[in-house]
């Protein structure tokens, strides 16, 4: 692919001149091209509130209006010189874009009764959770329902219904009454928000870490994973009900391994210990356990719930700006708890 500046007056039919907003917008739908290879739509470059330097070094903001215009005039210029980028691309991150993920933070699926919105959150599960599966099992069905069955299994994705009956204290969290010893007590359960928020953080706590492990063990029992090790060397992991250790080799067959690293050994580096069994292949594994996956959780019948009952004060924290590590990321102390609680920026909410 080749780089070339062509800019002129003649915005239709060729490249816009510098210092002009529609050279701006021009150049957004480059860098966008260059990620995505298509045109973003009009919504998402009025999102970025584009600004531009004039001739005399002034910045203006791109007006809103203008947006839609330029779109179709660089669709129109581009479709019969495809394969082409004519502007050097501005750079991602200075229009606030990040390499994309297939699909927004929260998202709600929306359309008549029986026009299968329930039956689409498998397909936009995947393309959070493993897009290249998706891409290549895209015709598939149950290829599509094997896999994403695999990733409730893992608990990495979750469902719930809301009814007019489901609370806050079912989502966040509330106290339940319980029976211990012939005693009454009332401790403070989480729900089903909270928990998968819980399992997207990593913590050194046993417990998770136990968590974690089984959760991995699942995900490759008899199905190699690639990984790499720090000096770039992929290999497959592979884990045998019932054995104390995984199995890596350089194939994907669990039969020639290079290496077998013991569960108890991984667990060690979980806790900071530094391996000195298998260094680089117990490295790679523990980084990818407590890598920042993405989970997903799935709310079924979304409108029939009270949503800013059910939701409360986290109704604001779900927005991808106050997600916990973002810039604006807000934290609330939770009302039976008091715990200190954010939204991890690696959970996914579609809604039916």
């Amino acid at each position: 692919m080749t780089t070339k500046k062509e800019y002129s007056k003649g915005y239709g039919n060729r490249y816009p001149n510098e210092f002009t907003s529609a050279k701006c917008i021009w150049d957004a739908c480059e860098a966008y091209k260059t990620i995505h290879g298509l045109a973003p739509t009009g919504k998402y470059l009025k999102d970025l509130n584009l600004s531009y330097k004039d001739k005399k070094g002034l910045i203006k903001s791109v007006n809103p209006s203008n947006v839609d215009i330029e779109l179709n005039s660089y669709k129109r210029f581009t479709a019969s010189k495809s394969n082409k980028i004519f502007s050097e691309p501005i750079s991602p991150i200075v229009l606030n874009m990040t390499t994309p993920s297939p699909s927004p933070r929260n998202q709600i699926l929306f359309g008549p009764p029986g026009t299968g919105k329930t039956y689409n959150t498998i397909n936009k599960a995947l393309e959070v959770l493993d897009p290249d599966f998706l891409k290549a099992n895209s015709e598939d069905r149950v290829a599509l329902k094997d896999r994403f069955d695999d990733f409730v299994e893992a608990e990495r994705i979750v469902f719930c219904t809301f009814h007019q009956s489901f609370s806050y204290e079912d989502f966040v969290e509330g106290i339940r009454a319980n029976s211990v010893d012939g005693q009454i007590v009332y401790p403070v359960e989480s729900g089903v928000f909270k928990r998968i928020c819980q399992s997207a953080v990593w913590s050194s706590d046993r417990d998770l870490i136990d968590k974690a492990l089984q959760s991995f063990k699942t995900q490759i029992t008899d199905k190699p994973m690639m990984l790499k090790t720090q000096r770039d060397e992929s290999f497959y992991v592979s884990y045998k009900s019932g054995n104390k250790g995984f199995h890596c080799s350089q194939e994907a067959s669990p039969d020639l391994y290079i290496a077998q690293p013991e569960i108890e050994h991984i667990r060690k580096t979980l806790n900071g210990v530094d391996p000195d069994i298998y260094p680089e292949y117990q490295r790679s594994i523990a980084e990818y356990i407590i890598s920042k996956k993405p989970y997903v959780l799935i709310i079924d019948e979304i409108n029939r719930g009270n949503i800013s009952k059910i939701f409360g004060e986290l109704i604001t924290l779900i927005e991808p700006s106050k997600r916990a590590g973002r810039e604006e990321a807000l934290n609330v102390t939770l009302p039976y708890s008091k715990e200190s609680f954010s939204v991890p920026d690696n959970i996914y909410l579609i809604g039916t």
